[in-house]
């Protein structure tokens, strides 16, 4: 199975999060739910997350 790459990114700041995965769709609610439970593996993300508007993050696909 092909792996997607993908990007979580804060459009106040610009600073982005690179991941990659076999089911994009999936991770993509592992770190919304993380976030929004406060248990992002990511220190800076969280800090960010709980800092600005859920709105301000954008979830995309870079490449498949």
């Amino acid at each position: 199975m092909p792996v997607g790459v993908y990007q979580i990114k804060n459009v106040v700041n610009g600073k982005r999060y690179i991941g990659e995965s076999v089911s994009i769709t999936k991770r993509f609610a592992e770190h919304k739910h993380d976030l929004e439970k406060h248990k992002h593996h990511c220190k800076a993300i969280q800090k960010a997350w709980n800092k600005t508007p859920s709105i301000c993050f954008k979830f995309r696909i870079k490449e498949i």
